[in-house]
């Protein structure tokens, strides 16, 4: 299916099963079109922006389900840059690609909600949901 279908099908509702947009505080912003490139060039268009407390933690860049799920890579780390951001992530519906800016280091999961037993790309054990990984990485608390 093409990426607008991945999207509506696949990723939305498993950013709302991670809680984005339920937990109070939450909230994911479609096409976020703010992304300068400097002088007269029209702005980058990121799929998704996740933000908590009114703070931007993270980009999700979605590509088509039948994409690899690192081929967005550039493309997000590129947005990540521009805003300043250190987490940004790729996703095909299937599979999510996290991106740590800083560090360099990134990595996928075959799920939204990997297991106690996965590790993230940092080696540290990965928390039960996409949106407590965001939080904890952030350094931000759920309520």
């Amino acid at each position: 299916m093409n990426e607008a279908k991945t999207r509506a099908e696949l990723i939305d509702p498993k950013l709302k099963a991670s809680s984005w947009g339920v937990v109070d505080g939450s909230k994911v912003t479609r096409e976020y079109k703010k992304i300068q490139t400097g002088g007269r060039a029209k702005p980058l268009i990121a799929d998704y922006v996740l933000v908590y407390r009114g703070q931007k933690l993270a980009i999700t860049e979605a590509k088509s389900d039948e994409a690899e799920v690192s081929e967005g890579a550039t493309q997000a780390k590129n947005y990540a840059e521009k805003m300043h951001l250190d987490t940004t992530y790729v996703s095909n519906g299937k599979e999510i690609y996290q991106i740590r800016m800083k560090s360099g280091k990134e990595g996928g999961w075959n799920s939204f909600n990997p297991s106690w037993k996965d590790r993230d790309p940092a080696g540290e054990e990965a928390p039960p949901s996409f949106l407590t990984a965001l939080f904890r990485r952030s350094e931000t608390r759920i309520p």
